[in-house]
């Protein structure tokens, strides 16, 4: 399941000590999915937006990794 794969990947990362931006945490959630997903997977337009703005955000803040 994509779960167990994002947490398999978490899991990996940190035993080899790289870092991750866990983009499951960006904002997007069950309540205000339908603004963001195109379809039941793939964000469309406002949710590419929100994810990219997430990633930069994870960059300029933990540009000390």
């Amino acid at each position: 399941t994509p779960l167990k794969i994002r947490n398999a990947t978490i899991e990996v990362a940190e035993e080899l000590n790289i870092p991750v931006i866990d983009t499951w945490s960006c904002g997007i959630n069950g309540f205000n999915r339908s603004l963001y997903i195109a379809d039941t997977v793939h964000p469309n337009s406002d949710g590419h937006k929100m994810i990219a703005e997430y990633i930069v955000g994870q960059l300029i803040n933990n540009a000390g990794w």
